[in-house]
């Protein structure tokens, strides 16, 4: 179990997919933004559910007036509005479907390194993060050191 709650953004392959559900995150995100260079299309981010089991599938919109119409061709769980995402330490809610609405607390989006995690779990305060999927280095094969670390953190 995390000691807290992690959403997931940008999850572009299956080999993040896994790595992260295997820490046991709360969202795994998909970006639904067509212009975003983190778009995969629906077939690629339904064939990535179906491997993964775990975490809610989350979908990261600019614009949520369109997540019904998502939520019935993808199944998700809930949705983010990205607009309401900047660089630093911005918190945004996550509009949790099952939940009935939005998810208690927010997620903190850019903090720096385990430093700055160990701060937020020692405050107590009711506060996600957000991660971020990358690149592979070739299909399969990714370095996960850096989130290695910030796991053992986030470890009970």
């Amino acid at each position: 179990m995390l000691k807290l709650k992690v959403a997931v953004l940008s999850t572009n392959n299956l080999t993040d997919a896994r790595y992260f559900a295997a820490y046991g995150v709360d969202y795994l995100g998909f970006d639904l933004n067509p212009e975003s260079g983190d778009y995969l299309g629906y077939d690629k981010i339904k064939e990535i559910m179906e491997w993964v089991e775990g975490p809610k599938t989350l979908g990261q919109l600019t614009d949520l007036s369109g997540a019904k119409l998502f939520d019935e061709v993808l199944k998700l769980d809930a949705v983010c509005d990205e607009s309401r995402i900047v660089d630093g330490s911005d918190e945004f809610p996550i509009l949790d479907f099952a939940e009935g609405g939005f998810s208690r607390g927010a997620f903190i989006d850019g903090f720096d390194g385990v430093d700055d995690l160990r701060f937020i779990i020692e405050q107590g305060m009711d506060l996600g993060i957000v991660l971020r999927g990358g690149e592979e280095a070739k299909v399969g094969v990714k370095s996960y050191e850096e989130l290695d670390l910030i796991f053992e953190e986030l470890m009970d």
